[in-house]
């Protein structure tokens, strides 16, 4: 059963009254990033593939029949003596060269046991380490360099011919040190070879998990690749907002923005503008993994309402205004206005000749008739706007062929655009990427420009609605949203709205982000980085789980965190379940209102349920269709 973590503080007594200490090296004071040796073996086979152009299909097998003769010979055979099975020398030689590189460079240092290595460094403790291998010393000794290890003795089993799991290699190190066998302690991760020989010796032994499994957000048994690279490089000593960003928001933006790289090559667009304001840390996470100095990024202050307002001067009736600002008919005046980026208190003169108040749902029958008496100030107001949006527009170099990205979902603000470029005449071919698009984008007058990478089939798009505000402000930047465009000093600027939260709440942001970008930052450093090639599902699975799947610990850190849209709610916040006992018609507001809604469901209703079938069945229903 694997464990969520070490026992450090036992370990640490157990070892006081040792001076020696023999550390087992692989799976105890270092991990292998891809997992098991058979992942070493495939990387192998790729790697030699992409040095030398040439498939050897049967590698693995090839490899443990080596080893096996090899064992026959030597018992406890050197590299060198395993691959002297193979029949060819120049293909033995390669691939015994390029076992060694990979070994080096996917070994890395086990940061969750490496503070008992430092406990006994501090406590002036001799270091040794004692490892079954077949790896030269060379070798061994650029892994234990890489991992800042430094030790007084080195046992490699496959030197002198002998093993931990026969104790023939205990015996070797009491010999060779003159050490008395109750001066020394082990420490391994092998049940056998770790804790049972050198207690039957007469040492001390400890054992340790085998594998600890620190992953949140993945299925259990999950064994993938990208899965082992998360668990090995995850630091347990970060806060949980940061080691949620690591696990959830990293992979999304690392894969899409090898995605984005790969669809920009294919189109041969030099120039991606990422709009505001999720498009700030899709950007910085983009300029990390872009090797093509060709091809530049821009950020693009954007907002659908500093897009969609300057259009409004074209729309003839309210049922086009609200088709354009994409609005509900349950939308209060309030939010309306908000829409249509006028102040409300304005127009209070208006609003009281018709017996409104801010609460008004536009679905009043007299709502056209209000709209039209208004309709003179949006259209004085769009027209303005307008003419600043184009003024704002011309201030970037724009290529014939460019590209803009964001996280989705309909392409509004690329229709947007691509109105405004055709109204100045800008002759410019225009492709949207996106992290994911909706079931409906294919309404959208640009869907043949539009690209997502996330959902490859209809219907996907569900499993993010549940959670999709949830999911959109893990992305968001650190200003407020672009109200509009004025001329200030000469030049066009954006203007944007006084930034929504605090600096207690943005601080929770903050530490998403920067969980998710060191892990963008670490896993493009990886020297086998293509070799990973999950699929988008799979990329989308952490966050997914997250989102749809939410522990009782998940409804604790983000139930009460906030975000806003037009007013500032709280992910899922639900009143006590006696008080919708009383008020059932108040539960159905409020969960139509709320950012996250399975959230919601799961912390109000306090039962073992699948929440995200029950609220499939609720999108299902009419009354409570969810938009």
């Amino acid at each position: 059963m694997e464990k969520k973590g070490y026992d450090l503080d036992k370990i640490k007594k157990q070892i006081d009254k040792y001076n020696y200490i023999s550390f087992d090296l692989f799976d105890t004071l270092i991990k292998r990033e891809v997992g098991s040796v058979k992942n070493v073996f495939e990387f192998i086979k790729r790697q030699y593939k992409r040095k030398y152009n040439e498939s050897i299909e049967n590698f693995f097998d090839m490899r443990k029949e080596a080893e096996k003769k090899a064992i026959k010979k030597y018992k406890e055979p050197s590299l060198d003596e395993i691959y002297s099975e193979f029949n060819n020398s120049t293909l033995s030689n390669r691939l015994k060269k390029i076992e060694e590189e990979i070994e080096m460079q996917v070994c890395i240092q086990n940061k969750d046991f490496y503070p008992i290595y430092e406990y006994c460094i501090k406590n002036s403790k001799k270091i040794l380490i004692t490892t079954d291998m077949y790896l030269s010393k060379n070798c061994i000794i650029k892994i234990l360099s890489n991992a800042n290890i430094k030790y007084d003795y080195l046992f490699i089993s496959s030197e002198n011919h002998v093993t931990k799991k026969d104790g023939t290699l205990f015996q070797y190190i009491l010999q060779e040190t003159k050490l008395n066998r109750k001066e020394l302690c082990h420490i391994g991760d092998s049940k056998k070879s770790d804790y049972i020989v050198p207690k039957f010796l007469g040492i001390k032994s400890i054992l340790i998990p085998k594998r600890i499994n620190k992953l949140s957000y993945c299925n259990k048994n999950e064994n993938k690749l990208l899965s082992i690279y998360i668990n090995c490089n995850l630091n347990t000593q970060k806060n949980e907002l940061y080691k949620i960003g690591f696990q959830t928001l990293g992979p999304i933006l690392y894969f899409y923005s090898k995605y984005l790289l790969k669809e920009l090559k294919k189109y041969n667009i030099n120039q991606v503008y990422f709009l505001a304001r999720e498009g700030y840390i899709l950007k910085k996470a983009f300029d990390i993994v872009n090797t093509d100095k060709n091809i530049k990024s821009n950020y693009f202050c954007a907002s659908r309402q500093s897009l969609r307002i300057p259009l409004l001067c074209e729309c003839k009736s309210l049922d086009e205004t609200i088709n354009l600002l994409n609005m509900r008919r349950i939308t209060t005046l309030k939010d309306f206005f908000i829409n249509i980026g006028l102040n409300i208190k304005k127009y209070k003169d208006i609003i009281k000749e018709f017996n409104y108040t801010e609460n008004t749902n536009i679905s009043d029958k007299k709502f056209e008739e209000f709209y039209n008496k208004i309709y003179p100030y949006i259209k004085e107001n769009s027209e303005i706007k307008r003419k600043n949006l184009i003024g704002y527009l011309k201030t970037f170099n724009f290529e014939r062929n460019l590209a803009i990205s964001d996280v989705g979902w309909t392409g509004t603000m690329q229709k947007a655009l691509s109105i405004l470029f055709n109204n100045v005449n800008y002759k410019i071919n225009m492709n949207g990427f996106y992290v994911g698009l909706n079931d409906t984008y294919k309404s959208n007058p640009e869907c043949d420009k539009m690209h997502q990478y996330l959902f490859e089939k209809e219907g996907e798009y569900i499993k993010v609605r549940g959670f999709l505000n949830l999911f959109e402000s893990f992305f968001l930047a650190g200003h407020g949203t672009t109200l509009y465009y004025e001329r200030k000093n000469g030049q066009y600027v954006p203007v944007f709205d006084e930034y929504e939260y605090d600096e207690k709440e943005s601080k929770l942001y903050e530490n998403i982000q920067k969980g998710a970008i060191d892990f963008v930052e670490k896993f493009n450093s990886n020297h086998y980085k293509e070799f990973y090639n999950p699929t988008a599902k799979e990329v989308f699975s952490y966050i997914e789980k997250l989102g749809i799947e939410p522990s009782n610990k998940d409804i604790e850190i983000f139930s009460n965190m906030p975000y806003v849209e037009t007013t500032k709610n709280f992910m899922a916040n639900p009143k006590k379940i006696r008080y919708y006992i009383t008020h059932p018609k108040m539960y159905y507001i409020d969960f139509c209102n709320c950012s996250w809604k399975i959230g919601f469901l799961k912390k109000s209703l306090k039962m073992k349920l699948n929440y995200f079938r029950l609220y499939k069945l609720l999108d299902k229903i009419s009354k409570f269709k969810l938009k």
